[in-house]
This record gives C-alpha cells, sequence and structure tokens, in this order.
C-alpha cells in the first residue's frame, strides 16, 4: 500500500509553486482549485497516531521497506515517516496528465528546484 502513495508522490504531474515546505495537515482549501472534479486528502499528522497509522509505521520498519525509504531519503532528504504532514491530489475529468498533487512536507526547496531542473522538458 505504501508503494501506492510514493509512486503517486513522485509521478505526480505538478507540484503547487510555494506548498513545499508546510507544518500545516489538513486539507487547505485555498491550495485547490475553485472547482476540481476529484480531491483526495491524506493527512499524516493525523494518521501516524491512529492504530492504522502505527500499523503502516511498522510495516514500514521492516527491512524491505527501510532500503527503499533510504534510496527515497537519500533523493529527497525527508524521512516521510516524520516529515510528510500531507498529501493533496486534485484535478479535472480523468486524464491523469490533469491531476495535480500539493506535498506538505519538511523539504529542501533548492534541492526540489535541483532535482526539476535535471528533468527532461524542465520550464
Amino acid at each position: 500500500m505504501w508503494k501506492s502513495g510514493i509512486c503517486a508522490l513522485c509521478l505526480a504531474t505538478n507540484f503547487y509553486a510555494g506548498t513545499f515546505v508546510s507544518s500545516s495537515a489538513p486539507l487547505q482549501k485555498a491550495d485547490v482549485m475553485s472547482a476540481p472534479d476529484w480531491v483526495v486528502h491524506l493527512d499524516c499528522d493525523g494518521l501516524r497516531p491512529t492504530s492504522l497509522g502505527k500499523y503502516l509505521l511498522a510495516e514500514l520498519d521492516k527491512p524491505e521497506a527501510k532500503a527503499k525509504l533510504a534510496a527515497f531519503q537519500t533523493i529527497f532528504n525527508i524521512d516521510v515517516r516524520k516529515q510528510l504532514h500531507g498529501v493533496t491530489l486534485y484535478g479535472v475529468g480523468k486524464n491523469p496528465e490533469s491531476g495535480v498533487a500539493v506535498v506538505y512536507a519538511d523539504f529542501e526547496e533548492e534541492r526540489l528546484l535541483t532535482l526539476a531542473r535535471a528533468a527532461k522538458e524542465y520550464q
């Protein structure tokens, strides 16, 4: 299940500028377009202390998950178990390219900009 979450974050087509660092996990309505067809929000800070959150954190502490998390942490310099506060996905229609991911986490802005500039078709 966590693989799907990380893939959704990594494969999202757009990141909303200015939301790279946030201490707020609840849905930020101002960060979502005025009339989306669909919205999905995950409050990671609110999930952690729940039974499901504790289960997911225990799964992430298993050796096979730790190796993958280490690779993710090397790239983004973030521990998703502690520094990922929330994720909002929204869009219009069913076209995957119209989707937007807003990630609330303790990212280093310069690191993200460097990664974006290294991508093909960077604008």
